[in-house]
């Protein structure tokens, strides 16, 4: 069995010869990972999980899922695959349960399962409620336990978290950890929320205009271009540049009432605060620059190449 559960090999897609939707793109998921797929609106994402996922077929045969091709696999491999792309599909008008039924006999799988996947996706207490009187959050879930009944080894999921509120948000969240520790499933989810990723993921993968831009474990987008820069307003920075240069040798004049010092990370604050108050310059403001946020949204809202 492969460490990989997904790889894409210089991955290509175009709808018309005018414009590649994806270019060159190689991702690695590891087995037993939680996998962010991290990009903005249009970059790429669902149209890459429509090919993995078999709903669009491959140009040419880049993809493989479980260690082998997936042309070679198709349709079988759907039988170790859950996956909700885009909107999720729910009967309305019965209950949570009986959503559940549904995909049970259509899929052939005892009905004793259902409990099980009511528990797990904490809709146990409202099994019984019909899912249009659920909250968006509790429809995500149930969706999300509707794809987990055949015991998928690979759990794939587009945007799980859109639209929800903060509360939301979390049960998605701690959801999402629960299956991967309890059940050992790969879990494959795109979004563009930097924040969320990073809480949720164990890696990572960044896709802009179609290309693969970063990948790698958590900890090391965390450590990319970690370092940052405040603006510090003062009254009159040429008055207090060669005392901070002491302290900062690498500060430098933004403007006329502006330092710009770097440091390493956002610990170092409050030391710089008490270094400039011991000296007797007033700080009229404090703005904060560049880090993984930054780096992020400079790779996400560029236009050009």
């Amino acid at each position: 069995m492969s460490e990989y559960i997904i790889r894409t090999n210089n991955l290509n897609f175009q709808f018309n010869r005018q414009r590649k939707i994806i270019e060159n793109l190689s991702l690695n998921v590891p087995k037993g990972s939680i996998y962010g797929f991290l990009g903005p609106n249009g970059a790429g994402k669902s149209t890459t999980m429509r090919l993995i996922t078999g709903l669009i077929n491959e140009q040419q045969p880049s993809i493989e899922l479980f260690g082998k091709p997936l042309h070679q696999q198709l349709p079988s491999v759907f039988s170790k695959i859950g996956s909700i792309i885009e909107t999720p599909t729910l009967y309305l008008h019965l209950s949570g349960a009986d959503n559940l039924r549904i995909i049970a006999a259509i899929q052939k799988i005892d009905e004793a399962k259902i409990q099980e996947i009511l528990e797990l996706v904490d809709l146990k207490k409202f099994q019984k409620q019909k899912a249009k009187q659920y909250s968006l959050g509790m429809k995500q879930r149930l969706a999300i336990g509707m794809a987990l009944l055949n015991e998928p080894e690979l759990l794939i999921l587009d945007e799980p978290v859109n639209g929800l509120d903060p509360q939301g948000i979390v049960e998605i969240r701690e959801l999402l950890k629960r299956i991967n520790t309890t059940k050992g499933i790969t879990i494959f989810i795109s979004s563009h929320l930097l924040a969320e990723v990073e809480k949720t993921c164990t890696h990572v993968g960044i896709i802009h205009q179609g290309k693969l831009r970063f990948e790698g474990a958590i900890q090391e987008l965390s450590s990319v271009n970690s370092q940052i820069l405040l603006h510090i307003s003062v009254k009159d920075a040429s008055a207090y540049l060669s005392v901070v240069s002491q302290l900062y040798p690498q500060v430098r004049m933004a403007d006329a009432k502006t330092l710009e010092i770097a440091l390493n990370n956002t610990e170092e604050i409050p030391l710089l605060v008490k270094n400039f108050t011991e000296n007797n310059i007033p700080i009229y403001a404090l703005i904060k620059k560049g880090g993984l946020e930054d780096w992020f949204m400079n790779i996400t809202q560029k236009t050009n190449e």
